[in-house]
Order: structure tokens, then sequence, then C-alpha cells
């Protein structure tokens, strides 16, 4: 077990006492042993800089120690629970880095085998240092636990931090469930996650590689109920399925397919049969109702506006109109010289069309003829 900070220097400074004493004769190398001895000591346990000691080549760091260590030691888990890194979020934390420094040290362990010490959390902030040419990075050691418990503990820091993504999870959960044989009831106990949870970010990872890559570059687009709809798309039809998703993922990126539609689409046929095509009918983005001197509604559409006004009085249909005409002027919408009367508009009285026979009522609904609009103006 590693030793704490004040017994590391309290045997240091031993030793460093005792290398005095020795005779030169016995121990050539007396003064040596002692400058490095000295060294050690008070490398371990006096704060450089910020509050973090300079390395010292030899000394084994225990559990606590913070040290401003070499990037060339410090070496990415295998198994980091992250997969994808956002490229514009990489950016602006090589911005802030470059702006103001490291501010929050990352998480290491020392690892035998490799003689490196080990990232357990801020694999971001050592790839944004090392593409910066910093030649340190400031770290706290920290306990190692294999297994499951060290990816566990890592994916609990990165979603703390907003770093976790499901994308993330769907690749690293079945590699997981897979070297520790587990199913999903099991492995969601021990991450501490309900079996919903699991199952879903499990069914997202049977998608393809390059799948699972296009929906993280743009995550923010590709929810977890999206991403699971997909992947259920995919497998319910079968050969078909995949070209089926990979149509719809610019069309949920863009926001023309809601989860809902995803989930009908899904579920909507027997498998191995297409679901027919999405309704070409657009819902209005904003809608606002008339009431008061007139009924009526205004809707804005992706690419158009509908108005409609009825039961209202002539006098406050001419000065709608006119403030509309208006305003399409100077908004440069009008067309032409702008209103004119229509053929309604001079019309005989209805006494006198009405004599013209059965031909006066025709296309007519509930026996009243259809009224032509009095004025018209073009917009562009």
């Amino acid at each position: 077990m590693a030793k704490a900070l004040p017994d590391l220097a309290k045997e240091s400074f031993g030793l460093a006492a005792a290398a005095a004493s020795t005779p030169r004769r016995k121990y050539s190398n007396g003064l040596a042993q002692l400058d490095q001895a000295l060294r050690r000591g008070l490398g371990a346990v006096a704060a450089g800089s910020g509050g973090y000691a300079e390395f010292i080549e030899g000394v084994r760091y225990p559990v606590g120690a913070r040290v401003a260590m070499p990037l060339s030691l410090v070496v990415e888990h295998p198994e980091n629970p992250r997969v994808y890194f956002d490229a514009a979020e990489q950016a602006e934390l090589e911005a802030s880095l470059s702006a103001i420094g490291q501010q929050e040290a990352a998480k290491v362990f020392y690892d035998e085998k490799q003689q490196r010490f080990v990232l357990k959390a801020g694999h971001r902030r050592c790839r944004g240092l090392a593409n910066l040419g910093h030649p340190t990075i400031l770290v706290e050691v920290v306990e190692h636990k294999a297994g499951l418990q060290f990816f566990r503990e890592a994916r609990d820091m990165n979603a703390q931090a907003k770093g976790q993504h499901h994308l993330d999870d769907a690749v690293r959960f079945p590699e997981q469930m897979k070297a520790h044989r587990m199913d999903g009831k099991s492995f969601a106990k021990a991450m501490g996650l309900s079996e919903s949870e699991v199952s879903k970010r499990v069914k997202i990872g049977t998608l393809p590689r390059e799948i699972l890559d296009e929906l993280a570059s743009t995550v923010g687009a590709f929810g977890v109920d999206a991403c699971y709809w997909l992947a259920v798309i995919a497998d319910r039809y079968e050969d078909k399925g995949l070209d089926l998703v990979r149509k719809l993922v610019p069309q949920i990126r863009a926001r023309r397919v809601s989860n809902r539609r995803l989930q009908e689409i899904a579920k909507g046929s027997q498998a191995g049969d297409m679901p027919a095509e999405q309704s070409k009918r657009q819902s209005p983005e904003r809608r606002c109702e008339l009431k008061g001197a007139g009924n009526g509604v205004l809707k804005a559409f992706p690419n158009r506006l509908e108005f409609s006004l009825v039961d209202v009085e002539p006098s406050m249909r001419d000065q709608l109109f006119d403030r509309l005409e208006k305003l399409f002027k100077a908004e440069g919408l009008l067309g032409g010289a702008g209103s004119k009367p229509t053929a309604a508009g001079t019309r005989a009285p209805a006494s006198q069309s009405t004599s013209r026979g059965p031909k006066a009522s025709q296309g007519t609904r509930g026996g009243k003829a259809p009224q032509a609009p009095r004025r018209k103006a073009s917009a562009k």
C-alpha cells in the first residue's frame, strides 16, 4: 500500500540523515545519496507553483499527491468510457487552456506494467494540452480500482462533468457486459442505472459503427429515444432497415422527423414491410387565433404565412385591407401597382343576377351564390 505523504517525507529525511553520517571512505557517493534523498522528501510534500509539486523521477507518488507531471508519462486508459469527442467542444476547451491554463487536475494512477501514469479522468484536457504543445499536465494521483469498478467510477466522473453521452455507452456497455459475462439486469445494478437505461443503450449499440459515428458527429440532434427507435427500425426491417435509417438521419438532424414519427415507423408495419411515406402536410410553427370584430386565424409555416378572417364588418374589412396593403408595400412585397377592383366590385345587384336562371346558382352550396373578393392585392 502506498505511504502517506508525511510518512514518505519522514523516511526520505531519515535516509538523508543516515547518508550524511556515513563515512565517505565506505560510501563514496554519500553526498549524492544525501542530495537525492532530500530532493525526494521535499518534492513529495512541498507544493510548487499553483499547489502542485514538481515531478521528480523515481518518486512513487502516493494517493492524494498533486504533481505537475510530464505529458510523456501519462497515457490514456484503453477502457475509457468516453468514445466520442466533439470537435467543437475540444476546440473550445483548447481555447480555454490557452487563455487561462489548466484549472482542474486530471486523475491518474500508476501502472506497474507500463511504468506510466494512466488517466482515470481528464482525457480531453490531456489531448488539449498535447495539441497545444504543453510539456506538462497537472494531475492528482488517485486509487486504482480494476475491472468494472474502475469503469463505473470513470463514467460517473464523466457524467458529473456532462462529458458522457448515450452513444459512448452504446459502444462501451456491450463490451463491458461481454468482458465480465453479465446480463443487462446485473450490469445495470453494478453501474447504478435502471434496466431501461441499459437496455436502450445496448439496443443503440446494435447499429453499425459507421452509423453511430454519423450520429455522434452531431450528438445534440439525436437523443436517447431517437437513437433507440433508429436501432429498432434497423432491426425490424432487416436489410431495408439500414437504408431507411440512413434516409432518416438527415431528416432528424433537420428536425423534420419527430420521435413520435420514428416510433410509428418502428411499430406501424409488419416486419419486412416498408412504412408509408411521411405526409408532406406541414404543421404551423406559430398560430394565433383572431377573435372580436371577426373570427379567424394567423398561421406561420416554415416557408409561408397564412391569414384568414370571416364575419367581419365591411368597414373593418376595408381598414384592415388598406393597412396590410401598406405593410406589404413598405416591405417590398407588393406586386404591380397595388390593389384594384375586381369584377365582383362592380357586379350588378343580386336581383338582376338571379334573373339569369339556373346558371346563377351553379357551383353553390346551400342555395347561396359564392362571393368573389371586392378588391385584390398581389403580393410577390
